[in-house]
């Protein structure tokens, strides 16, 4: 990570576009992979509809449907305010249309999950909040 990592503030006029050429994906990074080395924050957005073929890369996924949908051929299909986490190293072909809020992360070691997790649906609202905020003082209070 660069030491000025944590004094930028990333702005959403800032974003650097690119295309992804395998699927003709526009991408908007908000954080680039080369900026923070195992981190990378990014838009996918595709209007038309597009079918990706999604070879095995070494980085977990995390992606969030902004708009639209997302479906896989292995069967999840992901909603507006839905994610689904995508485990490294396992292809996972599918198709989209909308806007993607995509999470990218090379873990530092192999974190253990299982190709089942890429089998389930995140919904925000059945998260229990112990599994995410661990320790009560960090809690906003109301």
């Amino acid at each position: 990570m660069r030491p000025d990592g944590m004094k930028r503030v990333f702005r959403m006029d800032q974003l650097e576009s690119d295309i992804i050429p395998s699927s003709a994906h526009m991408r908007h990074w908000m954080i680039n992979m080369d900026y923070l080395d195992n981190l990378g924050v990014f838009i996918l957005d595709n209007k038309k509809g597009v079918e990706f073929p999604a070879p095995a890369h070494h980085e977990e996924e995390l992606i969030w449907v902004l708009e639209g949908q997302l479906s896989y051929n292995h069967g999840p299909v992901i909603n507006p305010g839905e994610a689904i986490l995508i485990v490294p190293c396992l292809p996972h072909p599918g198709r989209f249309i909308g806007k993607l809020l995509v999470f990218w992360c090379i873990p530092f070691t192999d974190s253990g999950l299982s190709s089942d997790a890429m089998n389930k649906t995140i919904l925000p609202d059945r998260v229990d909040m112990n599994r995410i905020i661990r320790n009560r003082a960090c809690q906003v209070l109301s």
